[in-house]
């Protein structure tokens, strides 16, 4: 008795596979085999297999089906490996073959996120400004574009640090005004590209002579040099 293949590779959004068992050779008496995988790196429950066991009567051969699922998460994983194992049962005639083990790949589909749907900021003309912001469920770094539309201040930019896994919104705004354009972040996986929900930027640049103390920005802009 053993596993008809020995690996698969399946993203966490299938859901679901199935893995074939045969028996071959000597039929005389009643086999069964018990079917378990480990925990993994995830926890207990991340993979669930069904049947737990598997039995074949006296003079039956031939293959019988495990359906393992995979239970999906909310955050960003790494690559994860699963190993599905064969045992004998305790009364079983049949011994089991080579293939008695079965390794499960599960990649994640999560898509890259900024933390929040929208944004208001508020900036100053002609003062240089930077703002950052974590994007989680990112898988790699150096494979992430960051995709804009609407109306941004002039001088101003959005881009995407790698090394810090940050979005950032930084330049020196020229006019006065309020801005709204949207954001998205999207990176090239091996399964394709994840582009994660459109996140909303509203940005009111002002002219610091108009402020007064007790203004949100107010003393950075004295730090500045006003």
């Amino acid at each position: 008795i053993q596993f008809a293949t020995t690996s698969a590779s399946k993203l966490e959004s299938d859901g679901s596979g199935t893995i074939s068992v045969t028996r071959t050779g000597g039929t005389a008496g009643a086999a069964s085999v018990t079917v378990s995988v480990n925990k993994g790196s995830a926890g207990s429950g991340r993979v669930t297999v069904s049947p737990t066991t598997l039995t074949w009567a006296a003079g039956v051969s031939g293959a019988k089906t495990v359906t393992y699922k995979i239970a999906a998460t909310s955050a960003y994983n790494p690559d994860e490996t699963f190993t599905i194992s064969l045992a004998a049962g305790s009364s079983s005639s049949s011994a089991l073959g080579t293939n008695k083990t079965f390794t499960l790949k599960v990649s994640d589909t999560d898509e890259p996120v900024l933390p929040k749907q929208s944004y208001a900021l508020q900036l100053f003309r002609n003062y240089s400004a930077s703002e950052a912001y974590a994007v989680s469920n990112i898988r790699e770094n150096g494979r992430v574009t960051v995709g804009t539309t609407g109306r941004l201040p002039t001088g101003v930019r959005v881009s995407y640090d790698a090394n810090t896994r940050r979005l950032i919104l930084s330049g020196k705004p020229t006019r006065a005004g309020t801005y709204e354009f949207s954001v998205t972040v999207s990176e090239r996986r091996s399964a394709g590209t994840s582009t994660g929900p459109a996140t909303t930027f509203t940005v009111t640049v002002s002219d610091p002579a108009t402020l007064k103390p007790g203004d949100k920005g107010y003393n950075a802009v004295l730090a500045a040099g006003t």
